[in-house]
């Protein structure tokens, strides 16, 4: 079919010179179109083909026909000298030009010699590496030294790539002959590996192009390839890679979670230290391993991350962590227990003898001991007893405002220094001191004088919790 598509051109070329050169064309006889002619030479006048190749004049022939069997025949040749099919075209850039002219045409033998040697100017005896089979580039003949240190860094390069799994990767170098244009120094190919050992991009666009082909080629006979040496091979250096799949059980290490707090009433910063509010503990998982080894020999393990499969989860560790301010926003304050106050600010009768008849604070009352919390955010200042206060505490809020809880019925639950938030419990309500009953005395101070409670103060406390 190749031929007949040549003769057809080259008839279309024959007319359009006739018609340009007034020539006339003789037929030529296409059912002789799959004879080999066999053509002399000798000194002819009329319609003849100039071959060149860069500006070079080759050779005239009178005849198409001879001319394209002789290039069937160069092509034949090296399709057996290279092992795969090929093609004049894409090695040399050969013109065929109709000219009238007187000339000495060329004979097939000298044709085919001709064509056939400038074609495998372009060649050269060299070693050939394969991957399983597959042709991966070619080094010169000279270098066959280097060559066992190539094919170990193609293997090192094999052994890492993914989808060459569970599989055994086989290299070898042998005689081979190839174009000399494509041909890389084995110690560049070697410096090549090295150099790419993180698969770096920029450092690819940086390779030589015949280089960056191999690499290429490689990772495609790693897609593709399967077969091993041939048994009739006679390799001259050759290497093997085999990947060896195994399972571990591992334990999977359990995560850390910091939430803030909202059960514990743990106080804000470095006045409450953090707690671990449920334990972490380890979980197993399964995950495959591939053990590498180069001509039978361990080289390096690795570990696929992506057969990783969780056989029993891991608990996460949880902190706690407070999120109650100790200092005060200067805002109002919270009622600091529940009840009704039964007693106001200012003048008053006494309720007991030796009492004040000027109330200096709040008196709330509330049967059963309830709980008593801060007003606001501040730093403990005094917690004790006192022949009129009984037991009591004071906490200062900055600012000069300090706020005192009297009558508790027992020591308060916090100690001087310590800081506070508010609604913190603090103690419960009693009877303790100068009193006429249970109840809460509740002050305020500012700036060391006292003042009536409920400027501070919205409304009316809680009757209960």
């Amino acid at each position: 079919m190749l031929k007949n598509l040549r003769i057809f051109s080259a008839l279309l070329l024959m007319l359009t010179v006739s018609l340009v050169l007034g020539v006339t064309l003789v037929g030529c006889d296409l059912e002789k179109e799959d004879e080999e002619l066999h053509i002399e030479e000798g000194v002819v006048s009329g319609l003849l083909y100039e071959v060149t190749l860069n500006g070079e004049t080759l050779f005239t022939t009178e005849s198409l026909e001879g001319y394209f069997a002789v290039l069937a025949k160069v092509e034949e040749t090296m399709t057996e000298a290279l092992g795969y099919p090929h093609s004049v075209e894409n090695d040399l850039d050969i013109k065929l030009v109709a000219i009238e002219t007187t000339a000495t045409v060329a004979s097939s033998d000298d044709m085919y010699s001709t064509i056939l040697s400038k074609t495998k100017a372009l060649y050269s005896d060299c070693y050939a590496i394969y991957l399983d089979g597959n042709v991966l580039g070619h080094c010169p003949l000279s270098e066959k030294d280097h060559l066992s240190s190539v094919v170990a860094d193609i293997v090192a390069y094999v052994s890492e790539k993914d989808n060459n799994r569970n599989e055994k990767s086989t290299v070898y170098a042998t005689l081979g002959y190839a174009k000399t244009s494509t041909i890389v120094k084995a110690n560049d190919l070697k410096d090549a590996f090295l150099s790419i050992k993180d698969d770096s991009s920029a450092t690819m666009d940086a390779l030589d192009g015949n280089i960056v082909d191999i690499i290429e080629s490689i990772d495609s006979a790693l897609l593709f390839g399967s077969s091993s040496i041939p048994e009739d091979l006679d390799a001259a250096i050759t290497s093997t890679t085999e990947r060896v799949v195994r399972t571990e059980t591992e334990a999977v290490a359990y995560g850390h979670v910091r939430r803030p707090d909202t059960d514990f009433g743990l106080k804000y910063g470095d006045d409450d230290p953090e707690f671990v509010h449920i334990k972490g503990k380890d979980g197993q998982c399964t995950v495959e391993y591939e053990d590498v080894y180069i001509d039978g020999v361990y080289s390096h393990t690795v570990r696929i991350d992506s057969s990783v499969e969780i056989t029993v989860a891991p608990v996460d560790e949880v902190t706690v962590y407070g999120t109650q301010s100790t200092t005060w926003d200067g805002g109002k304050f919270s009622w600091p227990t529940v009840g009704w106050v039964t007693s106001e600010y200012g003048p008053r009768k006494a309720p007991v003898a030796g009492a004040s008849t000027y109330h200096k604070g709040i008196d709330i009352a509330r049967s059963g001991n309830p709980k008593i919390v801060a007003a606001a955010a501040g730093e403990v200042i005094k917690a004790g007893w006192s022949d009129s206060y009984g037991w009591h505490l004071k906490i200062d809020h900055g600012n000069g405002v300090i706020t005192l809880y009297a009558h508790m019925n027992k020591r308060p639950v916090v100690t001087v220094g310590e800081r506070v938030y508010e609604g913190e419990y603090i103690g419960n309500m009693g009877r303790t001191g100068r009193v006429s009953g249970a109840h809460l005395h509740f002050e305020v101070y500012v700036n060391e004088n006292r003042i009536n409670p409920r400027k501070y103060l919205s409304g009316n406390p809680k009757p209960q919790w």
